[in-house]
């Protein structure tokens, strides 16, 4: 309730709100990367109260070409901010008597908003990467708010590094100095067995030790990151803490600089190293490395997908862009997977905050989010249920 409660304030007398937590789609070429300015010196009135939406009521319409996913997102938003202020803030769907005194929420590049009421049309751009989380954020500059890092006082409490410009993208912890970033070669030339079946752990079962120094934070993360990699599979994959009966054949879970795997299963100990920074996700797409998954973009098949700039690759990294031969990687008839949890984001080792993977024209499907790690994607399991039989 906290989080927005003072838009209520605003409403009222113009302090600025608490700020939602930033993500990638907001990062934009707008004035702080997701606002827009009305006209021309716009911002300098926003103190003024006609700048308020009357009776804290957005109205709004939804532009026809809106995707479905998006509108599901954009009415949980409406829902959420109403209910976290307390009904303080409220939404309607335009009429024809409000004339053009409406937000329009229309597809777009990213996620952004007008800020403030201005009497006549206004717009939230929002693109099928946008979360329900960034809607919300976005509404509250409809609203009127600001960043809060953009407020008079912001310099008592944080520093601006204008030396480091780019985003971070979910998978970034991966992104490390292993092959392919984040994948551990067992021995050398291992990696050109992997389509053995020897490679695959037997009856789909993980076995792990946690190391003894792994933060208990980290801890919860690894034993969710089980639960959903057992739950979205369907329970064809399982996870087993090692017991003396098991030797040296498990896979020990233990800290380390980013995140990283050893890639299948060997019979002897291999590795799951995690940072503090490893999400959930980043940690469910090191599990996948261990039950012999590859990156998506690394497929034989990739260069009918993407393509790869590797002008825009840090140099000495161009090696994690080796696309894998079918001697190496077996694709099990599954068709290449946009969202799959596995495949990098599109500004992966960016030198210079530019694609280093580029979309084939019109081969990503609507709604698909590259380089997410929320969930695992069907081609993801696909490809498990596919190895392990199950």
């Amino acid at each position: 309730m906290l989080r927005l409660l003072s838009i209520c304030v605003v409403v009222g007398a113009a302090i600025a709100a608490p700020f939602i937590d930033p993500a990638a789609p907001e990062y934009g070429n707008e004035i702080e990367g997701d606002m827009i300015e009305p006209f021309k010196g716009a911002f300098s009135g926003l103190l003024n109260t006609a700048n308020r939406w009357p009776g804290g009521v957005i109205v709004y319409r939804l532009d026809s070409s809106l995707p479905s996913t998006t509108r599901d997102k954009v009415r949980t938003a409406m829902t959420n901010v109403n209910r976290e202020t307390g009904n303080c803030i409220k939404f309607r769907e335009a009429t024809s008597n409000d004339g053009s005194r409406y937000v329009l929420i229309r597809p777009g590049s990213g996620c952004s908003a007008t800020v403030g009421y201005w009497g006549r049309i206004t717009y939230v751009n929002l693109s099928t990467s946008c979360s329900v989380g960034n809607i919300m954020h976005e509404f509250q500059h409809t609203l009127g708010v600001y960043h809060q890092q953009s407020r008079p006082d912001r310099d008592n409490y944080v520093t601006i590094a204008l030396e480091n410009p780019f985003v971070e993208d979910p998978a970034a912890p991966e992104y490390g100095n292993e092959i392919e970033g984040d994948m551990i070669e067992p021995f050398k030339g291992a990696f050109s067995g992997l389509l053995n079946t020897a490679n695959r752990w037997p009856g789909g079962v993980i076995v792990y030790r946690l190391d003894s120094s792994l933060p208990s934070s980290t801890r919860d993360k690894v034993r969710t990151a089980m639960t959903n990699v057992n739950r979205e599979t369907g329970n064809c994959i399982k996870f087993r803490q090692a017991s003396s009966s098991d030797g040296s054949r498990y896979v020990l879970i233990r800290p380390g600089s980013g995140c990283s795997a050893t890639v299948g299963y060997w019979g002897r100990t291999t590795y799951v190293n995690l940072s503090t920074r490893c999400s959930v996700g980043n940690i469910m797409h090191e599990f996948q490395h261990s039950l012999g998954v590859y990156h998506q973009q690394s497929r034989p098949d990739r260069d009918s997908y993407v393509s790869i700039a590797l002008e825009n690759v840090r140099s000495g990294y161009e090696h994690n862009f080796n696309k894998k031969s079918s001697s190496q990687v077996g694709t099990y008839n599954v068709r290449y997977d946009f969202g799959s949890q596995m495949h990098y984001g599109l500004t992966a080792f960016s030198k210079n905050g530019q694609r280093t993977i580029v979309p084939k024209p019109g081969a990503v499907p609507d709604g698909v989010v590259i380089g997410q790690r929320s969930r695992m994607a069907a081609g993801d399991v696909a490809i498990l249920k596919a190895m392990y039989r199950c």
